[in-house]
């Protein structure tokens, strides 16, 4: 048993040593295979050590900038025939960070991820204009085939505001709670955690097709008297004290 740990151990360290020296382009090729969409610009460094000058990814025909991407191998995962390595992303006020796994499989699995960026990422989804700190905790996702496999993540939105072409409106805060659909897409539940807006949404964001937001919205007394105005004007429906929300793009 002895001379079968060294012999591990030395089939270890050599391929440790073989992973340093491999380029950072083999890395980033591999993982623009993996995962659709993702472009890398401005290798650098090894597979071991590297960064990418920036980093992008598509979809849903929208193209999602990264910024300047950076990772580290993890020597221990060799053991476990799962190589690791922990990456980070920063751009302006945007950041990410958390650990990347390949599998005998071929499916990538990210873990104890976290992104950080303004809120002005919504308008990226929804025609409006927002304010405030996004942040989204992902402490399992995996990618299989290019496809989302499963999700386990959840989101928030603090401080939020609403520019209603003339001034700021104040919101509250919210969360979401993020799974897949089992088909590549995404589903989320949105509630609210504080302020006098009371939601309960539900969305629905397919690799293909319709994108869909339905629930209730319920004002309170202070929340701002344009946000009902602006229901009435969008002719979404009320019944009794709250709005129901019955939203299709596509």
């Amino acid at each position: 048993m002895r001379l079968v740990r060294w012999l591990v151990l030395a089939a270890v360290l050599s391929l440790g040593l073989i992973i340093k020296d491999i380029p950072a382009e083999v890395a980033g090729n591999y993982l623009s295979e993996q995962v659709q969409g993702l472009t890398l610009r401005g290798l650098a460094g090894s597979l071991w050590r590297g960064q990418a000058g920036s980093a992008s990814l598509q979809w849903h025909g929208n193209v999602y900038a990264l910024g300047e991407l950076h990772w580290k191998f993890l020597p221990s995962s060799l053991l476990t025939l799962s190589p690791c390595a922990k990456f980070s992303s920063k751009l302006f006020r945007q950041r990410a960070s958390g650990v990347a796994c390949i599998s005998l499989n071929g499916s990538l699995t990210v873990s104890e991820a976290e992104f950080t960026g303004p809120a002005a990422l919504i308008e990226l989804w929804l025609p409006v204009k927002v304010d405030g700190s996004l942040s989204i905790q992902v402490p399992s996702m995996t990618l299989k085939n290019s496809q989302l496999d499963s999700l386990s993540a959840s989101a928030s939105w603090r401080d939020a505001r609403f520019h209603n072409s003339h001034d700021w409106l104040s919101l509250g805060a919210y969360a979401a709670r993020l799974s897949t659909d089992g088909k590549g897409g995404i589903n989320a539940d949105i509630f609210d955690i504080d302020g006098p807006i009371k939601i309960a949404l539900g969305a629905k964001l397919p690799k293909r097709g319709a994108q869909k937001l339905q629930g209730t919205v319920r004002f309170e007394p202070a929340a701002p008297r344009e946000l009902p105005e602006l229901m009435n004007a969008l002719g979404i429906q009320r019944v009794d004290d709250q709005y129901r929300i019955n939203w299709v793009d596509g």
